[in-house]
């Protein structure tokens, strides 16, 4: 419920209430497998919460938050690159680096 209301968020663009509804979906409301043996299942829909709540994070320019997801993402999918990529530039945009690396692009300046 809290995943779907997350996807409906972020198509009507509102990344604050993508934020809230992802996170609420990673950390208090996990799917349930009928079985209870599918835990594999589980950590990959939990994984998969924590990275659109860092994503969500991630476009309101807080990073902060941002990064907190995409390592409890990497914690629930351990080798995920798309979070530990993200979790990279959410690190950079926090920092200041990621901007000084491409402004070259926004100023048509060339680096060697």
């Amino acid at each position: 419920l809290a995943f779907a209301a997350g996807e409906a968020a972020l198509v009507r663009g509102d990344a604050e209430a993508a934020l809230v509804a992802f996170g609420r979906a990673a950390v208090l409301e996990p799917p349930q497998a009928a079985d209870g043996r599918d835990s594999a299942a589980l950590a990959a829909a939990r994984g998969q919460a924590a990275f659109e709540a860092g994503l969500a994070a991630y476009r309101v320019r807080d990073y902060a938050r941002a990064i907190d997801f995409f390592s409890a993402a990497l914690a629930f999918v351990p080798g995920d690159d798309r979070a530990a990529r993200h979790l990279r530039y959410a690190r950079q945009c926090r920092d200041g680096s990621f901007r000084s690396r491409v402004q070259h692009l926004e100023t048509g300046e060339h680096r060697a």
